[in-house]
């Protein structure tokens, strides 16, 4: 348990400390969400009894509902645990981080009042479909930092993104990664 809080609170403070010392103009939101990501993890720690593992759906599922309030309403659906199955945890990380990212960029620009999050494997395939009814994305999509990551960590996977900007309001993103 110590490993953990040394590895990823510690480490994750000071990756963030470090940026802020060495960087003339930093991004304060940027800053701020780095360390809510460090406060998440650290909270799930807190949770974590020793040598006790939580099933990653349920991680998933409590990464989503963080961000319900009283002007968003999160959804998911199809979080079973056996859609994670065969899941390698290096991908189940990058996972987390992809939806992570879909979160922090619906809170900060989205306007969103619900947001869904649907899950399911399908045969070597898992598939998770994000659809909220924000404002969208007008016009072309501009990958800036969080967009192009989630768009490197797929690739890296051997996945696959599809933002549907067509639809009347708010935003659909498709991920697609093989389960193992």
């Amino acid at each position: 348990m110590s490993k953990k809080v040394h590895d990823v609170v510690a480490n994750g403070i000071y990756q963030v400390m470090a940026k802020i010392e060495n960087q003339e103009d930093f991004d304060r939101n940027k800053a701020l969400d780095e360390l809510e990501f460090v406060y998440e993890k650290s909270r799930d720690l807190s949770y974590e009894k020793a040598g006790e593992e939580k099933e990653f759906s349920q991680e998933i599922s409590e990464l989503i509902a963080g961000f319900n309030n009283t002007t968003v309403k999160t959804f998911t659906a199809g979080n079973d645990p056996s859609v994670w199955e065969k899941v390698s945890p290096a991908v189940k990380e990058e996972v987390y981080q992809m939806v992570r990212e879909l979160m922090v960029n619906m809170k900060k620009h989205s306007q969103a009042s619900h947001v869904a999050v649907k899950f399911e494997k399908n045969g070597e395939t898992v598939e998770i479909q994000y659809k909220d009814n924000g404002v969208g994305i007008s016009g072309d999509l501009i990958y800036k930092n969080g967009l192009r990551n989630t768009a490197s960590r797929i690739e890296a996977i051997g996945g696959t993104i599809t933002f549907d900007t067509k639809i009347e309001k708010g935003l659909k993103v498709n991920l697609s990664f093989p389960s193992s």
